[in-house]
Formats: structure tokens, sequence, C-alpha cells
């Protein structure tokens, strides 16, 4: 592998490949190969993903270099080719960039083959180390083939929704939703219009905070939670699992205590997040 900017780059065979290998990492198990540097490129705002990348490299024995739009050239009007150029010249082994520019990540990637660039979040475009992660955490809770799972929430500005909407269906899974605003969604098998027909179809529900910095009308306080009150979770069905790519908005899109129910892999998903990263960080090292 060359990078990752598209959850469709994965096949079903590199997934259970990369699982195999995060799950020996999660349990402790040695890093093959040591990551060179690897620079953290992030222009928009990051606490579990940024995080995750910095430590899976650290955990695995390498360091990061931070760069971002305060405190970089960048700053001063740099472009992002000319800082991977410059990062590829210092002998960077690779690159995790998050920007608000749908489409950049995979630009980059064309600059330079011996560098590897990693989508971490790309405007409303994509976000596949989410996906890879949430694979896995389905993987160790019974597997996802015939699973059907029930996307709630902003779907169309959501990265996570676009490549699990582009992965899942190649490994099986049934996809419903239920999306906030009107119009279809490309991947989905079937569209919901309740909470309610949602839950009672779906082994699964994955919550899709109100993504309101890129809505043209952004809403907050009371008029955010009212907006979405029907897509607020309360409650989850027994037998069913409830999943969200953080963060959460407690009283806006899922009710307060539920991030820590039994039946919540929320904090799973971070766990298998970190593994997913290691793993895949660690097949992009050995080229």
């Amino acid at each position: 592998m060359k990078g990752l900017v598209r959850a469709d780059e994965c096949n079903a065979g590199q997934i259970a490949r990369l699982f195999s290998r995060a799950k020996e990492l999660k349990d402790g198990g040695m890093p093959l190969q040591t990551p060179g540097p690897v620079a953290l490129i992030f222009t928009e705002p990051s606490t579990r993903t940024r995080i995750s990348f910095a430590e899976a490299v650290h955990r695995m024995g390498g360091w990061t270099r931070d760069l971002g739009e305060t405190g970089s050239s960048l700053d001063k009007g740099e472009t992002m080719e000319e800082t991977i150029l410059n990062l590829s010249a210092m002998d960077f082994s690779g690159v995790v960039i998050r920007t608000p520019i749908k489409g950049l990540p995979e630009e980059q990637r064309a600059l330079d083959p011996s560098l590897w660039i990693v989508n971490a979040g790309d405007g409303d475009g994509e976000h596949p180390t989410q996906a890879l992660g949430d694979t896995f955490t389905l993987m160790a809770h019974g597997g996802v083939e015939g699973r059907r799972i029930a996307l709630v929430g902003d779907v169309a500005h959501s990265r996570v929704a676009h490549s699990l909407l582009a992965l899942w269906p190649k490994l099986g899974v049934q996809i419903g939703v239920y999306p906030h605003g009107e119009g279809t969604v490309d991947g989905a098998d079937t569209l919901f219009s309740t909470l309610e027909e949602a839950s009672e179809w779906a082994e699964v529900l994955y919550l899709l905070r109100p993504q309101v910095e890129r809505w043209a009308k952004p809403l907050s306080g009371k008029a955010l939670q009212k907006e979405m009150a029907p897509w607020r979770v309360d409650t989850i069905r027994p037998g069913q699992f409830l999943m969200a790519p953080g963060p959460t908005l407690p009283g806006v899109d899922i009710a307060k205590g539920l991030l820590l129910d039994s039946a919540s892999l929320i904090l799973d998903q971070v766990r298998w997040g970190l593994a997913g990263r290691m793993a895949l960080i660690e097949e992009l090292s050995l080229g």
C-alpha cells in the first residue's frame, strides 16, 4: 500500500489481514517494523484522530512532527504541495492529513510516490481510517457480514458516513439510513423516515453528529436540540449495539448516559481505531 485516502481502496483480504495484525498489536504484540518519521498536518480540529495517529506511531517506536495552519509556513501562505515536497526532502516516511478541502490528500499522494499519505478527514469527503477502526470493532463483536446497520443523523455532511457507505457494502453489510435533511443516499439499502423504523430494523445504530460547521445556517443551543430531536437516540433495544465516531453531543444526538451503556461500542471504536492505525502504519512502513 502507498497510503490510504479512500475507504474503497481496501478489499476484504486486506481488511482481514489488517484486523488480524491490529488484534495482535492491541494485545501487546511487537511491531514488525519501526516507522520512519511521520508528519501530522491537521488544519481542522481533532482530538481522537490526531492523538490516535501520534500514539500509534509512538507505540511502534517511531516519532511524529505536528504541523498546522498555525505555527507552520502554511500560516504564511505556503501551499500544501510545497509543504509535502519539503517533508519528502527531509526524508519523512509518511504524512497524515486532515483538511477542510475535499480531495486534497489524494492530490498530495501524486506528488511523491516514496512518501505515503493517509487521509485523516478531508472536508465532507472521507475518513477511511475511522471506517477501518469501526469495521474492526464490529469484527471483534460478532463480525460484519450480514449485519444490519442504520446510520442516523447528518449523513450528507459526514465524511465518516461516506467512507462507511463505500466500504461496508463490499463486506456484506446491509446499510439503512435515517438522514437529517432530504434526498437519497448513494450506497444505502434502505431509507427510513423515522428513528423508530430504523431502530426496529437495525442490529446496530450508528450515530452521526450534526456537522453544524458545514451547514449553510449553523444552529446551536436549544435551537440545535430542537432541530435534532427526531434523530436523538434515547434508548437502545435489547441485543442492539450503539456506535458513533465521536464526538457525541449529549442532549442533541444522544441521551445523557448512553455513552457508557453496556451496549455502547463507542469507546471500543477508539481502542480499535488506535490498533487499526498501528496495523496500517506498520503495513505502510513495510512497503
